[in-house]
């Protein structure tokens, strides 16, 4: 083959491939403006991606009979069918809890702390990094105690992660619960990222800033990577690692796949560390007034 005929073939062949391609950007229905980090799935099928910084993202048109669910901290979660996407989508901001998040004013009385939870290290079993062929998010239920009216709003989170690189991010989404007992809505209408330093640690995050009062019904933490190459691709995987308890029941733990949240699935693995047991988000919470 002459160089002229490779390069005519190659024009067509990348051409087919852009035309087999679905490319659009999502945007604020407001602003206008493009909104990063939407996670976008393909309902029932193991199919996902993510926008990037100017809100793009790509789907393959093989999915032109198929419905997406896109996903963004502070969005009403939308559903479109593949095939009546444009050049762009737009999502309404989720303004109902607004009123909800952070107007509540701490105490000025001396500060009290409480650990409502911790990470029981004869528990911590695996560390899962984000895969790349199927994105997902996990998610822990804390139900609400009437012991917390002492110390009412969500000081600090801890997240037990293992990075094999320098500085991996991860995005932290805090849900409210439906009733279902399903993670839907946001107690914080933002992206919490994160990021975890290179090894095994204690992921701080503090939030004492955001005076986030922990609501009656309860609510979920939720943990996602970013998908984002510059992000922490390691390998075939995502940074950070992020560690899971071993626990005797599914109560509390969540996962997002497919397009909707199941109840997340009991291990079938032969160690004796991890058969029949369920993972939970290794995490710790500090409360305070």
């Amino acid at each position: 083959m002459t160089s002229k005929n490779f390069i005519i073939l190659f024009i067509i062949l990348f051409t087919n491939f852009l035309y087999s391609q679905i490319n659009s950007t999502v945007i604020d229905s407001i602003s206008q403006d493009p909104i990063p980090h939407v996670n976008i799935w393909v309902i029932d099928q193991d199919v996902s991606t993510m926008t990037n910084l100017q809100g793009i993202f790509s789907l393959p048109k093989t999915y032109g009979n198929k419905t997406l669910v896109l996903s963004a901290v502070g969005y009403v979660t939308k559903r479109v069918y593949v095939d009546k996407i444009g050049d762009s989508i737009t999502m309404a901001p989720q303004v109902e809890y607004l009123e909800e998040a952070t107007v509540f004013a701490p105490s000025k009385k001396k500060k009290l702390f409480k650990l409502a939870s911790i990470i029981d290290r004869s528990k911590l079993g695996a560390y899962l990094p984000g895969s790349k062929s199927a994105r997902t998010m996990f998610a822990k239920y804390y139900q609400y105690d009437e012991d917390y009216q002492k110390t009412p709003f969500l000081n600090e989170i801890k997240i037990a992660t293992n990075s094999e690189i320098k500085d991996a991010k991860f995005n932290v989404r805090l849900f409210t619960v439906n009733k279902n007992g399903e993670p839907e809505g946001y107690i914080y209408p933002k992206n919490i990222i994160v990021t975890a330093k290179k090894g095994k640690h204690k992921t701080k995050i503090d939030l004492s800033s955001l005076n986030l009062k922990i609501p009656k019904e309860g609510f979920f933490i939720a943990i996602e990577w970013l998908y984002l190459k510059e992000d922490g691709y390691y390998w075939d995987s995502y940074q950070p690692e992020m560690g899971f308890m071993q626990l005797e029941t599914h109560t509390g733990s969540w996962h997002y796949r497919y397009g909707r949240w199941v109840k997340i699935w009991k291990n079938r693995g032969e160690h004796k560390h991890y058969k029949e047991k369920y993972n939970h988000l290794a995490m710790e919470l500090v409360l305070s007034n």
